[in-house]
């Protein structure tokens, strides 16, 4: 009985984490935004001729049956299906569409700078800056993650890309979620370096150092080892 008992229990244990995992999924797969690239698998319940796999144009907008062209970037998959939905009434009665991601689309970006292998990565959509750091070898220890400029293609009016400065650690330490920003296609990530700085005379251990954003005289003199007794501070 014992034993019953507790299979009984590791089974429902497994079954409401397999659910847990399955809810996750839909809810990731609601909240996804789509874009051009995208690949589309859309079916209507009842009507196997009008599946349809199709990706999203350049244009923004995708191709189905009897109801022609319907925008789909900035749409969720259950927002474009309530639409497809619509436009369909006047063909099928009461139809029901399912619109799933079947091939997500993806962004290309260039890393540069302070990082362990800098070069051109190709990332999921919706990737964020930590996901091309992690890919790029992570940051060197010279990396100066308060000072990550993000260069963006989309152009002003006066012919100037968007430029970013991104201080990271707002995200790592303080869960701050626009300091982890989602790439775009063609974004040109610099990662730069930290400052350095001689330090020479009645010190410990005079050379150059390498110095972080927030060090002060103090901490330099500590990292070089203390002044000597004959210093004069």
């Amino acid at each position: 009985g014992l034993i019953m008992n507790s299979t009984r229990a590791t089974k429902t244990v497994i079954f409401a984490l397999i659910l847990a995992f399955l809810l996750s999924l839909q809810v990731g797969a609601n909240s996804y935004i789509l874009g051009v690239g995208d690949v589309l698998q859309i079916s209507v319940w009842g009507h196997s001729e009008l599946t349809t796999a199709v990706e999203v144009r350049p244009d923004g907008f995708i191709t189905f049956p009897l109801v022609g062209d319907q925008q789909a970037v900035g749409k969720t998959t259950q927002e474009l299906s309530t639409d497809i939905q619509q436009a369909l009434r006047q063909f099928v009665v009461d139809p029901h569409v399912t619109v799933l991601v079947k091939e997500f689309r993806t962004v290309s970006v260039q890393i540069l700078g302070e990082v362990k292998a800098p070069g051109y990565y190709r990332l999921r959509a919706n990737a964020r800056l930590l996901d091309v750091l992690g890919s790029a070898g992570g940051p060197t220890q010279s990396a100066d993650l308060s000072q990550i400029m993000i260069t963006r293609q989309s152009l002003d009016g006066q012919g100037k890309a968007d430029v970013q400065r991104i201080n990271v650690n707002d995200y790592i330490k303080g869960g701050l979620l626009s300091a982890n920003p989602i790439l775009q296609d063609g974004d040109v990530i610099q990662v730069e370096p930290v400052g350095r700085v001689l330090i020479l005379g009645q010190i410990r251990q005079p050379a150059s150092y390498t110095i972080g954003p927030d060090m002060d005289i103090l901490d330099l003199i500590a990292l070089a080892g203390g002044a000597l007794d004959s210093a004069d501070l």
